[in-house]
């Protein structure tokens, strides 16, 4: 998988939807990933925590777990279309796993 850092990739998790295209959690390019059926980037979503879990809540819909030291939230994202947008976000007062 191509990576959009020089570092490379961190996955904590993998969701693969019902059309074969497979979201990836990144933690250490705080973002989540839309591969296509070629396992090519065609979409992602930033973060402002580190993702650290994703599972998948309906067909086009997957829950992100992400924490940073003062941040800790399951962020809800959706697929439409091939693209990643944010949907609604949970802030928690202790860290999630």
């Amino acid at each position: 998988m191509p990576s959009d850092s020089v570092h490379g990739c961190w996955i904590t998790a993998v969701c693969v939807l019902q059309d074969g295209k497979v979201l990836v959690a990144d933690r250490y390019n705080k973002n989540v990933k839309l591969l296509n059926q070629q396992h090519q980037v065609i979409s992602h979503w930033s973060s402002t925590a580190y993702p650290r879990d994703m599972c998948l809540i309906t067909p086009s819909e997957a829950a992100v777990v992400a924490n940073c030291k003062w941040t800790h939230e399951v962020q809800f994202i959706r697929v439409r279309q091939s693209m990643l947008s944010s949907g609604i976000k949970f802030q928690l007062q202790h860290s999630c796993m």
